[in-house]
């Protein structure tokens, strides 16, 4: 699968594309090596330049893009979750809660 749209950052690696209420989007995560939570995740929704949403995945959020959630959840298949990078399948939110990706929500 290759992207739709233009995306000019080198560092970032294309995770696919989705389609969420009818908004077509690629995927990107931007990274710099080990994943680890600061890398961040990208929705392009065109070629334009500002045609986009973004997110840490440290800053990742229930009131995220729900393109991003599903970057989120690409991310994890792509690069894996485990201990050492710190990720682990999981979302904080600001309330507390987590979402538990595949599981869904609980406290």
């Amino acid at each position: 699968m290759k992207p739709k749209y233009e995306h000019d950052c080198d560092r970032c690696k294309f995770l696919g594309s989705v389609v969420i209420n009818e908004v077509e989007a690629d995927m990107w995560a931007c990274t710099e090596g080990v994943p680890n939570r600061n890398d961040s995740l990208i929705a392009r929704f065109s070629s334009r330049v500002h045609d986009y949403a973004s997110s840490s995945l440290a800053c990742m959020s229930i009131i995220s893009d729900p393109h991003l959630l599903v970057a989120f959840r690409m991310y994890l298949k792509h690069y894996g979750a485990n201990g050492s990078s710190g990720l682990d399948g999981r979302i904080w939110f600001r309330d507390f809660s987590v979402i538990d990706i595949g599981r869904g929500p609980r406290r």
